[in-house]
C-alpha cells in the first residue's frame, strides 16, 4: 500500500526504531564517558545533550520528518504518537533519562559507589 498514513507510518516508526537503537547507544556511551571526568561530569553531559540534540535535528530535517509527523497527527490524533513515540523507543527514554540526570547533577560518580552487584549480592574480597 503505498496510500500517504503507511508512508508517514513507516517513516515515523523507522525514525523511532533508528532513536532506540542508535541515539540510546550514544547517550549511554557519553553518560558513563561524562562521568569518567568527576568534577566535571555535569558540563560534559550537558555539551554532550546539546551536541545529541543538533544531531537529531539535522538528521530528522534531512528525512523531513515534521512532514511526516504533522500527517500521522491528522490521520492518528497527537495522544497515538505520544503513546506510540515512548513503546517505541523505551532504551532511548532510559538512556536520555540517564544523560539529563548527570548533566542535572542529580547522579554524580560519588552517588555510583555502591551500585554494583558485589555490594547487592554482600561478596567480600
Amino acid at each position: 500500500m503505498n496510500d500517504p498514513q503507511s508512508l508517514s507510518e513507516e517513516v515515523v516508526f523507522g525514525w523511532y526504531s533508528y532513536l532506540d537503537r542508535v541515539f540510546s547507544l550514544l547517550f549511554f556511551t557519553a553518560s558513563i564517558t561524562a562521568l569518567q571526568f568527576g568534577n566535571l561530569a555535569d558540563e560534559i553531559a550537558t555539551i554532550s545533550i546539546l551536541f545529541f540534540c543538533l544531531l537529531g535535528y539535522s538528521l530528522s530535517r534531512n528525512r523531513n520528518l515534521k512532514r511526516h509527523i504533522a500527517r500521522l497527527e491528522r490521520y492518528k490524533g497527537r495522544v497515538y504518537l505520544f503513546f506510540i513515540m515512548w513503546l517505541k523507543t523505551p532504551v532511548f527514554g532510559l538512556s536520555a533519562l540517564f544523560l539529563v540526570a548527570i548533566a542535572t547533577g542529580y547522579v554524580t560518580p560519588n552517588t555510583l559507589i555502591d551500585v554494583s552487584f558485589k555490594s547487592w549480592l554482600n561478596f567480600q574480597d
